[in-house]
């Protein structure tokens, strides 16, 4: 059964459209460290991080799973697909002509003070580095929630082009607020603009497709090692939380 989500995205063609590779998963088993290998854990997707383990991925009361960091500030959990050969198409994934598509269905901790949520697609390489680091091949198309860089507490979108020196944070205008449940979607058109969309519980989506185009330079188009992901970083000592719905991506066929 698809959620109203699932189905709007599905209708722009972001995950699911005809042409397009996709895969959607709301976590009915677990996820596990590459270095667990065991049948119960999928294994399309794994966690890691700073000193992450299997087990700081738990079942969430309502649906999902909980990732978090093992307590110490610098301490980051991830979801990525599997970097093993063979194991999943959408690891290191080009975008550009593939146009890659993404929706995160998740919902914040209760203490979301001295912590930074990315959800998106980043290259595989790139250890979560400062948004501001210029000159760099790196290239991401990712929402952040971090007020130490942004002075906010709002999501905002972070485009790092591999293609330009420069790097961009655009303000959604959306609230990151403790305890509460968000819907974001990233869609790349056929001109190379990504568009961004937000869906606070209470308050429907607030950032459309019309205000919310970052476009791509033609040499950022050509990028590789681009994966879905999200991440959760500690700023300070102590553990920080993410619960993730569901977690869905496409891009079209070779």
């Amino acid at each position: 059964m698809k959620t109203r989500t699932a189905q709007l995205l599905q209708a722009t063609g972001v995950i699911k459209a005809q042409d397009r590779m996709s895969y959607e998963n709301s976590f009915g088993s677990r996820l596990a460290i590459a270095a667990d290998t065991a049948d119960t854990f999928n294994r399309e997707l794994i966690v890691a991080g700073t000193n992450m383990t299997t087990a700081l991925c738990t079942f969430a009361a309502g649906g999902g799973i909980t990732i978090t960091t093992a307590g110490a500030s610098g301490d980051t959990s991830l979801i990525s697909p599997n970097g093993v050969s063979g194991v999943s198409p959408f690891f290191q994934a080009y975008y550009g002509s593939s146009q890659p598509g993404a929706y995160f269905r998740v919902k914040t901790a209760a203490n979301i003070r001295h912590v930074r949520y990315d959800l998106g697609f980043w290259n595989a390489t790139d250890e979560l580095t400062n948004y501001t680091t210029n000159g760099s091949s790196l290239t991401a198309m990712r929402f952040v929630y971090d007020p130490t860089i942004t002075g906010s507490l709002n999501w905002f979108v972070n485009i790092k082009d591999g293609g330009r020196a420069d790097w961009r944070l655009a303000d959604t205008g959306v609230e990151v607020e403790p305890g509460t449940q968000y819907t974001l979607a990233i869609e790349t058109l056929s001109d190379l603009n990504t568009t961004y969309s937000v869906r606070h519980q209470h308050q429907g989506w607030k950032w459309n497709a019309a205000r919310s185009k970052q476009p791509l330079s033609t040499a950022g188009a050509a990028k590789v090692l681009l994966s879905p992901q999200i991440a959760v970083r500690a700023n300070e000592a102590a553990a920080k939380a993410l619960t993730v719905r569901q977690m869905a991506f496409g891009i079209n066929e070779g």
